[in-house]
């Protein structure tokens, strides 16, 4: 019998190892994307806690799609990374492959704020170090921009096409962000902006350096819709993962991919 006719076979498909991380002790395991009819599973096997399965993506097409496309480098001439990691993050440098585009600041109120000079030192550091720095947060939202963080339940598809009527009353925002929780994944995330903003569900692309967890939009009115899907501990691809171009910058993390810090406790 040949592989193909073994493939078709078994009641999942097989596409690729991969590294990942084991929500309930942190540690980096084994694990392999499968897929069972449309949707995309990440499963992962830890020694200590058993095996795992996570939702990957509710559409094997737009997976597939996406993760043939190789993420882009950035453009950035970085000088080779020093002993004392101009990121100033807890990490291997080795890791350090997506350029960083948008920070996020944990809020001055947050116990895990960093302090004013403290973060001027930082950004001081990484533009040194020939990272592009779009977008710098503090909290949530950068200037000119709507912020939203849209989960399985709530807000609603109602709320939500409510929150986009708002905006059109906004001279000033240029651009919505919205943020997936709950572990929403991203096509899931697209289907349910594009129809509360009035879009087809098919007005999406990849973001270039982030297929798997940014796409991007204008809508006829010019304002431009970008959605992020910071993969959870459950589904968190760590072949991946480094590509993305949204960081977090905290006392305890200091400069750490969004995903990340998503599973390490970092400033969100």
């Amino acid at each position: 019998m040949t592989g193909s006719a073994l493939r078709r076979d078994r009641a999942f498909l097989y596409w690729r190892q991969t590294p990942t991380w084991c929500p309930d002790c942190d540690s980096r395991v084994p694990g392999r994307i499968i897929s069972e009819g449309p949707r995309v599973y990440l499963e992962r096997a830890c020694p200590r806690h058993g095996h795992g399965r996570a939702l990957l993506h509710e559409s094997l097409q737009v997976f597939l799609a996406r993760s043939l496309q190789p993420a882009r480098r950035s453009s950035a001439v970085r000088p080779p990374a020093p002993a004392d990691c101009p990121r100033g993050c807890t990490m291997p440098c080795a890791w350090h492959e997506g350029p960083v585009r948008r920070l996020h600041f944990a809020p001055a109120e947050a116990p895990n704020a960093l302090a004013p000079a403290d973060r001027q030192a930082l950004l001081d550091r990484l533009r040194a170090n020939g990272e592009p720095l779009e977008d710098v947060v503090a909290g949530d939202a950068a200037e000119g921009e709507a912020f939203l963080r849209v989960g399985r339940a709530a807000p609603d598809d109602a709320a939500l096409a409510a929150w986009f009527a708002g905006l059109r009353g906004r001279d000033r925002t240029r651009r919505a962000w919205l943020e997936s929780a709950d572990g929403l994944p991203l096509d899931v995330l697209g289907r349910r902006v594009a129809r509360a903003a009035g879009l087809a569900e098919t007005a999406w692309t990849a973001d270039p350096d982030a297929p798997l967890c940014l796409s991007r939009t204008r809508t006829p009115a010019g304002l431009d819709v970008v959605l992020h899907a910071p993969m959870q501990a459950g589904t968190l691809d760590l072949t991946r993962l480094l590509s993305c171009t949204v960081w977090v910058a905290s006392s305890a993390d200091r400069v750490v991919p969004a995903c990340w810090a998503a599973i390490r406790g970092g400033a969100r």
